[in-house]
């Protein structure tokens, strides 16, 4: 049986609180690290391949580090993928895995009309809204553009996804 403090802890390991209230867990809820210090233990998760198999897919952001790995991982689980692209770059060895096997929409995530499209013409159950600029200098070189993406680029998302059927 593992006991962990649910007391928020100083710095120098003391507790904060006079008074030590303890919740008793089985082992496997976490794990203690350091002097004191509880984190949770993550169970393992494995997605069902038979949710994935043929469901229609869409992703923004898919050439980006977290979009492209999840691309790849969505296309060996036999998702029909759909990428929303907004410039030509090179490929990574990520995205050469998977790019011959998914359906590219080039547009801006700004573009209403691009978005609904994308949307209605894959007949999308599942969006991964993950394009942004995400680059800091960048952002502040171009805050205008940074908007334009990050915030206005949402908001047509989530209105393409309220929109659609």
């Amino acid at each position: 049986m593992l006991v962990m403090s649910v007391l928020p802890v100083a710095p120098s390991g003391r507790n904060l609180l006079r008074s030590r209230a303890r919740v008793a867990t089985s082992a496997s809820a976490g794990v203690f690290r350091g002097e004191g210090e509880w984190r949770p233990r993550m169970a393992a998760w494995t997605p069902d391949p038979t949710f994935w198999r043929d469901r229609p897919v869409a992703v923004t952001g898919a050439t980006g580090f977290l979009g492209s790995h999840l691309v790849q991982h969505l296309v060996g689980l036999g998702a029909a993928v759909v990428v929303l692209v907004r410039d030509d770059i090179p490929p990574t060895a990520i995205t050469r895995s998977w790019l011959s096997r998914v359906s590219v929409v080039r547009g801006a995530i700004e573009d209403q009309a691009v978005m609904e499209r994308l949307l209605g013409d894959y007949e999308v159950r599942t969006l991964f809204h993950l394009a942004a600029q995400s680059q800091v200098g960048v952002a502040n070189r171009n805050p205008v553009a940074t908007y334009e993406a990050n915030i206005a680029g949402t908001w047509t998302v989530l209105e393409a996804a309220r929109r659609s059927p």
